[in-house]
């Protein structure tokens, strides 16, 4: 069974970096989506449910932390 991650980060290459690096070490793991900002990761939190997270904490408008305070509930690592 894989584990689904949403990775959430503002800057584009460090998205494709955690891609890439995952793809290649962590074959257990599938990418299920990416955002750009908070907002965007929000709706792809609530539609596809991970199990792993990775979020980056400084982002335009909200941060991470932000993000997470406005979920209902979460259980993802």
């Amino acid at each position: 069974m894989k584990i689904k991650a949403v990775l959430i980060d503002d800057e584009v290459n460090n998205l494709d970096n955690l891609n890439l690096l995952l793809d290649r070490n962590c074959p257990e793991v599938e990418i299920v989506a990416t955002a750009l900002n908070a907002e965007q990761c929000r709706s792809i939190i609530l539609q596809y449910q991970p199990d792993l997270v990775f979020l980056d904490i400084q982002m335009p408008d909200k941060n991470g932390f932000d993000l997470l305070r406005s979920l209902p509930e979460y259980d993802f690592d």
